[in-house]
């Protein structure tokens, strides 16, 4: 767009959360995979993708909770409901409320994904999955695969591709160290106030490069 690279200053936002730096310690035990997605549940945000690729899994040995309000996309909510028809490995669970509701949603989650067909931002899901210690699996695109690092915080898939998510969890049924390895490569999310300091250090540098030409 015409603007000199070296002006522009990329900041990524931060999260606060009431969990703390032992919350992984504190994750509940299960002797199944625990799969969440947490988010909108909406065509653009590849939900059935998700779906799809678990139905490919042919083991009793995993869990998949969606959470996220169903109201506004009906008809895709529906379509959801019948591709896990009967099949009780599958739960729409709904909205939730609050930081305290989803501190006790990631302690019971072992990894979430991040299924989107579209370009992401900086998704807001990614980032509270570092901050609760919890590994992302994500569509290859966007800020998606700006966040996640293949093999060192989680793993990536080619976008809308259920065959390709499905095998990327099949390693974590091959490799039962694998979801640990991966949470040890979580890094520390900055908080709020972290990128507010960052944010005024531009504005100071701005107003004291101003102040030096007038």
């Amino acid at each position: 767009m015409g603007v000199n690279p070296e002006r522009i200053i990329y900041l990524r936002q931060g999260r606060d959360s009431t969990v703390n730096s032992t919350a992984e310690y504190n994750r509940t035990e299960s002797d199944k995979l625990r799969i969440g997605y947490i988010g909108q549940i909406a065509p653009h945000k590849g939900v059935h993708i998700l779906f799809l690729a678990c139905r490919k899994l042919p083991t009793n040995r995993f869990i998949v909770r969606a959470y996220g309000d169903t109201s506004h996309f009906p008809q895709y909510v529906k379509h959801l409901k019948e591709l896990i028809a009967a099949d009780d490995r599958f739960e729409l669970v709904g909205a939730f409320q609050g930081q305290d509701s989803l501190r006790d949603i990631f302690q019971n989650l072992d990894v979430i994904v991040v299924p989107s067909i579209w370009y992401e931002n900086s998704p807001n899901a990614i980032l509270e999955a570092f901050v609760h210690h919890t590994p992302v699996i994500a569509s290859n695109l966007g800020g998606m695969a700006e966040l996640v690092q293949q093999g060192i915080n989680g793993m990536l898939f080619e976008t809308g591709n259920a065959e390709d998510l499905a095998r990327q969890l099949r390693q974590l049924f091959d490799d039962p160290e694998l979801i640990h390895k991966l949470r040890n490569g979580i890094r520390p999310v900055k908080s709020v106030t972290q990128e507010m300091d960052e944010l005024e250090s531009i504005y100071d540098r701005v107003i004291r490069e101003k102040s030096l030409t007038t």
